[in-house]
């Protein structure tokens, strides 16, 4: 019952020469799909050249993470479209999210960003996030002033079912985006 996500964006975004490509990952799939797929999963978009992806299924079920190295013009920027399990304890939580730096370690560019967003299913106060910071990356949300407090809520992302709904009714962040920028290590700022 899920519309095609991927075709409905695309009519948004496309100019008339097709700019945009997308990249697709099942979660029930073991490849790529480039410029189709269909299904529950993940989908990057870009107008950039892609280089190569990769779909990368974390242990202990269905979730899966999305790479998708593209060259923007200036360099190489490794995308990682993330759907994790989160919010069980502590140390699943930290093995899961250590599966997920691992990945990124191994086929990550050395030169390059890399870009790291999605549902987290966690919290910025939990152990993946902290690990995440620890590896070097930047809350892009939190670094840009998006909060999700009792005052403000501009930074929150949690579910907000039925969706058609109006009204601002997130109460949690669990989506993020990250970056640990290739300037920040070779002094190209």
């Amino acid at each position: 019952g899920y519309p095609d996500l991927r075709r409905v964006i695309k009519a948004q975004l496309d100019q008339p020469d097709d700019t945009y490509q997308s990249v697709f990952a099942s979660y029930l799939g073991a490849g790529v799909m480039f410029n189709g797929g269909a299904g529950i999963g993940q989908t990057t978009f870009t107008r950039w050249p892609i280089l190569e992806a990769h779909r990368f299924a974390v242990p202990g079920g269905l979730r899966i993470v999305l790479h998708v190295r593209v060259a923007s013009g200036q360099e190489v920027i490794d995308t990682y479209n993330v759907h994790l399990e989160g919010a069980r304890s502590e140390d699943a939580q930290a093995a899961e999210i250590r599966s997920v730096l691992d990945f990124i370690e191994s086929t990550a560019s050395p030169d390059g960003s890399v870009l790291v967003g999605g549902d987290f299913n966690t919290t910025d106060d939990e152990i993946a996030h902290r690990m995440m910071r620890e590896a070097g990356f930047v809350d892009l949300g939190a670094a840009s002033g998006l909060r999700c407090d009792d005052e403000v809520r501009t930074g929150c992302t949690n579910s907000n079912l039925p969706l058609d709904t109006p009204g601002l009714r997130s109460t949690r962040r669990i989506d993020f985006l990250y970056l640990r920028s290739s300037a920040r290590t070779s002094g190209k700022m």
